[in-house]
C-alpha cells in the first residue's frame, strides 16, 4: 500500500548568476559559514535547512536575490502548511510561487531527475517522506528536453547525492547553469 506524500515546491526566479568560486577562498567560506549558522535568513521560520545544502551557493544567491528568498521564507512561516490546498499559490507574481502536490508515493527508481535553469527550487515535504537527489546536469541522460516556458527538463542519472526529505527540514536546489 502506498502512502500519501504532500509536498510543496517554492520556485524563485533567479535574477543573477555567478561563476564558480574557488573553494579555497577562505574569507568567503568563513563568511558563508557564519551566515548559515546564524539562520537570520529564516526570519524566525521554525524549519531548518537540510545539512547537505550547498551553503556557498545559498549564501551567494541570498545576497543577490534576498527580496525574493525573504518572500519565500515569509510565506512558509505565515502559511498553515497542514491545511494548504493542492495547486499553484502565487507569492510574488511569476517571480515566486508555490506548487503543492499530494500524491501516492512511488519508488525512487520510477522517478526522473528534474532540472531548472531559471528558478531556485525550495522543496518541503509537508506529510510523508521522499528520497531526493542532486547531480550535475551534465551527467544526465536527457529523457525530456528542457522546456524554457515551464523551466524544467528531465533525465536519468546513474549516480548523485541522495537525501531523505521529511517534515521540519527544507531542501534548496540551485540551477547548475544559467542561460
Amino acid at each position: 500500500m502506498n502512502t500519501i506524500l504532500k509536498s510543496l515546491a517554492i520556485l524563485i526566479a533567479l535574477f543573477s548568476c555567478h561563476t564558480l568560486i574557488n573553494a579555497q577562498d577562505a574569507e568567503l567560506l568563513k563568511k558563508t559559514d557564519q551566515w548559515f549558522k546564524s539562520q537570520n535568513y529564516l526570519n524566525g521560520l521554525a524549519l531548518k535547512p537540510f545539512e547537505g545544502v550547498n551553503k556557498v551557493e545559498f549564501y551567494i544567491q541570498y545576497q543577490k536575490n534576498k527580496y525574493l528568498l525573504d518572500k519565500a521564507f515569509s510565506y512558509l512561516k505565515k502559511t498553515n502548511l497542514d491545511t494548504i490546498s493542492v495547486g499553484k499559490h502565487v507569492i510574488n507574481g511569476d517571480s515566486v510561487f508555490a506548487s503543492v502536490t499530494e500524491i501516492p508515493t512511488k519508488s525512487f527508481e520510477d522517478t526522473k531527475w528534474e532540472f531548472h535553469k531559471k528558478y531556485i527550487d525550495i522543496q518541503y515535504v509537508i506529510k510523508g517522506k521522499e528520497k531526493m537527489g542532486t547531480t550535475p546536469v551534465e551527467s544526465l541522460s536527457i529523457t525530456t528536453p528542457y522546456n524554457e516556458t515551464k523551466d524544467v527538463g528531465f533525465g536519468d542519472a546513474s549516480n548523485g547525492k541522495f537525501y531523505i526529505a521529511e517534515p521540519g527540514t527544507f531542501l534548496i536546489f540551485f540551477p547548475n547553469r544559467c542561460t
